[in-house]
């Protein structure tokens, strides 16, 4: 679990600059000469008005550390405890071969307390799981086999004439040979390679023609009194007189008489949210309206309030820089 000091690290700082501020050396600070100094044990007026900030308060506190060795003195005797299990005891089993091997050994010798011994070794080896490991081994061997010797058998019945295996022996001598690889493609003259069209130098004649300036087509000069056909035959729309006509502007607004209402505030009606809106506020009877026979006395809740420190800072006005 991360400490209260890389929790407020991690909030407060970016990655690379917590980063950057734990691989900065400790700075080392020499020795001052006392005898130098007027008032060697005089504490600065600076450093008596100092306050320590959050994050000095928070990296000044000591790394957790356990009150008492109980929690490892546990964890030892959990660990002394505890029994080995079951695969290990497989992996320190002997080999079958010797276990074997051995029996016979003591069964000429005519050890019994030994033979005891060995036959329930041997007992456990036929448990374990690695026995049944290799009875699934040996089974998927056999069912393997099996499969090869069925594919041999056929085999057998569609090679039975002459024919059929000089067949089989081509088939196997193409299967053996190695793979051959196309050939790549030849490539035409044109492109790339040994038949590479050399660069042609450009027609002398054709570049003189291209540098030339763009020749444009002049155009006929308009007689300005002359009048288009069409525009004599044209006839106005309906529209295009309207929009014709000049905008009339009164340079200075009617007067309006005291009194008069305006015809459309006669014709509005109003809907369902107006006449909700207009209805007036229906208070609880005895209740504390903005009326108030006394409007000097004080409720006695805002006697006993206390200001809270937010509300002090709040409550200070706001300085502003005067302007230059």
């Amino acid at each position: 679990m991360a400490s209260k000091r890389i929790k407020y690290a991690r909030a407060h700082l970016s990655r690379r600059r917590h980063i950057a501020l734990l691989a900065r050396p400790h700075w080392r600070r020499t020795a001052p000469d006392f005898n130098s100094i007027p008032r060697p044990f005089t504490v600065s007026r600076a450093a008596l008005r100092a306050r320590t900030s959050k994050r000095i308060k928070m990296m000044a506190r000591p790394k957790h550390q356990p009150k008492s060795n109980q929690s490892r003195v546990l964890l030892q005797y959990s660990r002394e405890r505890r029994e080995p299990s079951r695969w290990l005891f497989d992996l320190a089993l002997p080999k079958k071969r010797l276990l074997v091997s051995a029996r016979r050994y003591l069964l000429a010798q005519g050890n019994r307390a030994m033979l005891a011994n060995i036959s329930a070794q041997l007992r456990g080896l036929s448990k374990s799981r690695y026995q049944s490991y290799r009875i699934i081994c040996n089974a998927l061997r056999q069912r393997a086999a099996a499969r090869q010797e069925k594919i041999r058998k056929k085999l057998r019945r569609c090679l039975c004439k002459p024919s059929d295996w000089e067949r089989h022996n081509k088939f196997l001598e193409v299967f053996a040979r190695p793979k051959s690889y196309a050939k790549p493609a030849k490539r035409s003259p044109g492109r790339r390679g040994k038949g590479k069209k050399k660069k042609q130098l450009p027609d002398p004649a054709r570049m003189n023609l291209l540098a030339q300036p763009a020749r444009k087509k002049t155009t006929e000069i308009r007689d300005p009194f002359r009048v288009r056909a069409t525009a004599l035959k044209y006839e106005i729309t309906d529209r295009t007189r309207e929009l014709a006509q000049h905008r009339v502007r009164q340079d200075q607004e009617p007067i309006r008489e005291l009194g008069t209402v305006a015809l459309e505030a006669l014709q509005a009606h109003a809907n369902s949210r107006i006449l909700e809106l207009a209805k007036p506020m229906v208070r609880e009877p005895g209740a504390e309206t903005d009326l108030r026979e006394d409007a000097f006395s004080v409720s006695p809740m805002a006697l006993k309030a206390v200001c809270r420190p937010r509300v002090k800072v709040l409550a200070q006005p706001k300085k502003r820089r005067a302007k230059a």
